[in-house]
């Protein structure tokens, strides 16, 4: 089972840095997660929140600030902010990266400049009709659904998308398994766990291994590095 290191090492480091995704990957992640969105001067950068509100306490859009204008925000607060073109050029770990879309839609010329990327790397997309789009350009295994509902797994895998992401409280017993045999895809799993959240915990990866998850997303990469290293000594 993969374990994902959702917005990099993010308890060990900056989320969405370069430095986050390049310690998850050399902590043994198997990928490593990002966020994609474009600022007001069309700049492409790593950030997960639609405003600057949770990390620098200021309610104003990505969208509606330059890229320098996001950084003189954030400066005071202790974060940068990482442009895809700096990751594409400093990135160059063997973890895969997930980029994770945050756009209503992939334009053309960022999809044609990313399959010709160096990089390893899966497009996740939450729109099927992006979904179909990506698989213009990449193998359906370099395509993640990011699905809103647990019910769109078959309009994602008609799209071509070759890995369906479910979130852990959607989950009951089987439904994995269910899910791989009816589409014939991989399906990964967000943690989302009642008392430790995104984070993940051992009773969840021991469960989600049993029932067949592919991959996991969670923010605490290094307890799911501990945890495989003890199941495989144990």
């Amino acid at each position: 089972m993969k374990l994902i290191a959702h917005r990099g090492a993010s308890l060990l480091a900056k989320e969405n840095s370069v430095e986050a995704l390049v310690k998850a990957a050399r902590l043994g992640s198997d990928g490593v997660e990002c966020d994609i969105r474009l600022t007001k001067d069309l700049q492409y950068v790593l950030f997960h929140d639609d405003s600057l509100q949770r990390l620098a306490g200021a309610d104003c859009k990505v969208t509606d600030l330059t890229l320098e204008e996001m950084r003189e925000i954030l400066r005071p607060a202790g974060y940068g902010v990482t442009t895809l073109a700096e990751l594409l050029a400093d990135y160059r770990e063997n973890a895969p990266v997930l980029l994770h879309s945050k756009l209503e839609r992939l334009p053309e010329e960022l999809l044609s400049a990313l399959s010709k990327a160096s990089i390893r790397f899966i497009l996740g997309v939450s729109r099927a009709e992006e979904a179909a789009r990506c698989r213009q350009y990449f193998p359906k295994e370099q395509v993640l659904a990011f699905m809103p509902k647990k019910e769109d797994a078959e309009v994602f895998a008609r799209a071509g998308a070759g890995i369906l992401r479910l979130w852990e409280n959607w989950l009951c017993e089987g439904m994995i398994r269910e899910v791989k045999e009816t589409f014939g895809r991989e399906v990964w799993i967000m943690a989302r766990h009642p008392e430790t959240g995104m984070n993940g915990n051992e009773e969840s990866l021991d469960f989600l291994r049993k029932e067949g998850a592919d991959g996991v997303l969670l923010n605490d990469i290094a307890l799911g590095l501990d945890w495989r290293q003890k199941r495989a000594n144990g």
